[in-house]
């Protein structure tokens, strides 16, 4: 088990640059001098057309050079193969020419810290993403001391063959994946009103508990295997 800090990530001296687009959303977040600088577009199977666009403006809202970047992060998956791939490519690119570190993060951990973000007062959350084939991405937290601590390992499931949830009892449930698995879930469960969709600003807090990697050891995160994905991504 391990603790996610709720504060902006306080690792790297520097200007820190995270990118998202593991779902239908696309999105990019900077962080300089504990100020952070965003986008979000929900563009589904268009990210390539505006993450670049998304990365100039907010260096230039904060009035920094790509070459004053310390880090990287990115979600590396679970996610939409396309999506996954890209994130992936696009941190090495930018990680390669500068030569600094990336920190991968998982996507479901990303929808959680969103989730407690605007909901401080739950005590658990399970983050569902809708993973297709009538599975789903889930992973669950308990909340403890205004933290967010992972006790159901993220996985691939379908909807009969769920983890035990018993230990994230009244669980918060964010994400896509809620009207592909709410009759396996426990009864005591609620659901946000609408479907999370991943914010690279939630990256920042998980940081403090991540290992930074070379370019090279970057590799995306599935949780299914890739020929399966890219048959998904082809229909």
């Amino acid at each position: 088990m391990w603790l996610i800090k709720m504060t902006v990530s306080k690792l790297v001296n520097g200007p820190i640059l995270a990118l998202e687009c593991c779902t239908d959303a696309c999105s990019v977040a900077l962080q300089v001098d504990g100020k952070i600088y965003s986008r979000f577009q929900v563009v589904p199977r268009s990210h390539s057309k505006v993450m670049l666009e998304m990365v100039d403006q907010v260096i230039a809202e904060a009035a920094i050079d790509k070459k004053d970047l310390k880090a990287l992060a990115v979600t590396a998956g679970p996610g939409a193969f396309t999506g996954v791939r890209l994130g992936v490519s696009f941190a090495q690119g930018i990680a390669f020419g500068l030569d600094i570190p990336v920190y991968a993060v998982n996507t479901l951990d990303v929808i959680a810290q969103g989730a407690y973000v605007e909901n401080p007062q739950v005590k658990s959350i399970l983050s569902v993403l809708d993973a297709r084939m009538g599975e789903v991405y889930l992973a669950g937290y308990q909340i403890q001391n205004g933290q967010l601590q992972l006790e159901v390992q993220s996985g691939v499931f379908k909807p009969e063959a769920l983890p035990n949830l018993d230990v994230v009892s009244q669980a918060l449930v964010c994400g896509t994946g809620w009207n592909v698995c709410k009759q396996a879930l426990p009864k005591d469960v609620t659901s946000e009103t609408e479907n999370r969709l991943p914010s690279a600003v939630d990256i920042f807090p998980l940081l403090d508990n991540t290992q930074p990697m070379s370019a090279a050891d970057l590799l995306p995160v599935y949780l299914r295997n890739e020929v399966t994905w890219k048959k998904l991504d082809q229909q």
